[in-house]
């Protein structure tokens, strides 16, 4: 007696043989080498041959030869822009249009098909028109790549019909891993490093001809791009300064908005005595041979000397004659440490105003051979405020930025999408136009789940959003 798994396995064998797995029966026209089923692609298009026809002068029984090139029109003789070309068996050989790629079309017939047509006129004076017909018949072998093509000829003779048969993974078809074949993660890699790019280099030209900004300030938003990993830390490290000055100074501060986390926030700043200097409050950097420093002095020699003028655990806040200062001070051995050292010290000037981001003017050692370095900064950093935080504004409003950020990425994302759809995708007309059917659905798509909303779900169909 036959066991129930008998049973089934006996069912099975007789079902599965009945089942076609795999066998296209609809392929709509994507572009003249790519149709869509209801599985995925059929996507000719690395088949394309650049410098004239993939396959080329391909014999058939018959002795003529035969030309055709997925996607792209070459020409070949008489055959001029064609898809496909029949080079007659004379003498000399005689050239004839046998399909055009604006005519390809995709047809289930026995398998899948890709047809072309195209009008011939032969050479004689007053000869007849002969309309004539491709039919390659595209046939999937994962194992073939790139393919073959095997050519019967004109079939039946005279009726200007010509048989050929594609063997090749391309006639397989591709399940892509997202509608567009180019996956999410990758369009948005790609708007985001464009959009990075627009924004540097918007930014600067906008920084150096509308504002007129020199140096590192061309920089777009160069004090909040600085700022970010101190702004990040969890520890608020500008609390560490304030703990260190007067009790009247405490709303005086600087704070980590002009500090270079990678360096000196002001560098190289050149002195009316040929010396450069560089400074960097709050965190220590390093230049030559300044070595975690507040404030560095490069002598103006050959090669160049480097002095440390100040440390920032030296720093100091005084007022002098109406004017707020922070002071740093460090000792210098000018050979070795067995001699005495040269104590150096770095007064900065602070001067408000609120319509500066910031810039140093470095006036250098005064009086001359004095061990003091005079610099002044004026920024609206140098300003009060009126509590513990400092409000940073900006000329652009948030909406601004968003406003320019979503025009930007829009204008990213068309012309990239334009550019693959037609040159990698080999997209024609309307094709070209990225995720198009998405956007032409859109409208409905809105108006279905506005109407279904409205009524609540009584009444229509939701599924046919």
């Amino acid at each position: 007696m036959a066991t129930r798994y008998q049973v089934i396995l006996a069912i099975s064998l007789t079902v599965l043989p009945l089942v076609s797995f795999g066998e296209i029966t609809k392929c709509d026209k994507l572009t003249s080498c790519s149709c869509k089923t209801d599985k995925g692609v059929v996507d000719l298009t690395p088949l394309t041959g650049t410098n004239g026809p993939r396959f080329k002068d391909f014999p058939a029984p018959s002795g003529d030869k035969f030309s055709w090139n997925p996607c792209k029109p070459f020409s070949e003789g008489k055959c001029k822009g064609v898809a496909a070309c029949q080079i007659q068996n004379l003498i000399p050989p005689s050239y004839f249009n046998i399909g055009s790629q604006d005519s390809a079309t995709f047809s289930i017939d026995q398998g899948l098909k890709l047809t072309y047509n195209a009008d011939t006129f032969f050479d004689q004076p007053g000869a007849p028109n002969t309309a004539r017909t491709t039919k390659v018949s595209l046939v999937c072998d994962e194992s073939n790549d790139p393919g073959e093509l095997t050519v019967d000829g004109e079939t039946p003779a005279g009726s200007a019909v010509y048989l050929m048969t594609l063997t090749s993974k391309y006639a397989c078809e591709a399940i892509p891993s997202s509608e567009g074949g180019i996956s999410v993660g990758t369009v948005l890699d790609i708007i985001l490093l464009v959009g990075a790019a627009l924004y540097i280099c918007v930014g600067v030209g906008f920084q150096k001809y509308a504002r007129k900004a020199e140096g590192r300030e061309i920089f777009p938003n160069y004090s909040f791009w600085v700022g970010l990993p101190g702004l990040i830390r969890v520890e608020d490290l500008w609390l560490d300064t304030l703990a260190t000055m007067p009790d009247d100074d405490r709303c005086r501060q600087l704070g980590d908005y002009m500090t270079n986390f990678w360096g000196s926030m002001f560098k190289d700043i050149s002195a009316t005595t040929g010396d450069q200097f560089s400074w960097n409050p709050c965190k220590p950097f390093t230049e030559g041979g300044c070595k975690n420093v507040a404030a560095c002095q490069i002598q103006n020699a050959n090669p160049p000397a480097y002095f440390n003028i100040g440390t920032q655990d030296s720093a100091k806040f005084q007022v002098k004659n109406g004017a707020l200062t922070l002071t740093y001070t460090a000792t210098t051995f000018l050979g070795s440490e067995l001699e005495a050292g040269f104590l150096r010290t770095a007064i900065i000037t602070l001067v408000c105003d609120k319509t500066v981001e910031g810039t140093l003017k470095a006036t250098g050692e005064k009086p001359a051979s004095s061990g003091k370095y005079l610099m002044t900064l004026t920024s609206k950093y140098a300003c009060e405020s009126s509590g513990s935080d400092v409000t940073v504004t900006y000329s652009l409003s948030v909406g601004s930025i968003l406003v320019i950020t979503f025009v930007s990425l829009l204008v990213v994302y068309v012309a990239v999408g334009v550019s693959v759809q037609k040159f990698v995708r080999k997209a024609e007309g309307k094709e070209v136009i990225p995720n198009l059917n998405l956007w032409s659905s859109l409208p409905g798509l809105i108006k279905a789940g506005f109407l279904f909303t409205v009524k609540c779900g009584k009444g229509g169909q939701y599924d046919n959003i």
